[in-house]
């Protein structure tokens, strides 16, 4: 059963770094996960999600609002492409990028329509990686 579920793991985290969801900083986490901190990883992933979705909710506010502050909104998708390029989720960086660019561009009709992109991206991993964390966690109880 460990040995199916090893190989799940496996290849669920090859489709997620040859789709460009994730990058080889995931695996550098991956990497500092040891007898000594078993769950640093989720550990993680639970605090970026925390922060993100956060982050997210004043971003849909604010982008809602007749006169958007673009400077501010910015300056959040600057730590959220920070924050995201650190745990290894390479396209909501990227669609975090795309967002600064439309503010630092002035553009304020595309930011939301990028928002929206950089929500699925958001979404996306949310879903793909709590598979992840619960085929781990499947892992380490047949261990």
């Amino acid at each position: 059963m460990a040995a199916a579920i090893s190989e799940q793991i496996e290849m669920l985290q090859s489709e997620l770094y040859g789709i460009g969801i994730l990058d080889e900083q995931f695996a550098q986490l991956q990497l500092l996960e040891d007898e000594s901190n078993p769950n640093f990883v989720s550990e993680m992933l639970q605090l970026y999600f925390e922060d993100t979705g956060q982050k997210l909710d004043r971003l849909a506010t604010m982008i809602k609002e007749e006169s958007v502050n673009l400077p501010e909104l910015d300056s959040i998708f600057h730590q959220l492409k920070g924050s995201s390029s650190s745990v290894g989720a390479q396209a909501m960086a990227a669609a975090c990028a795309d967002c600064r660019e439309y503010c630092q561009r002035q553009d304020q009709q595309s930011v939301p329509y990028a928002f929206e992109r950089m929500m699925a991206a958001f979404n996306e991993l949310k879903e793909r990686l709590g598979e992840l964390m619960e085929l781990q966690t499947q892992l380490a109880a047949c261990q």
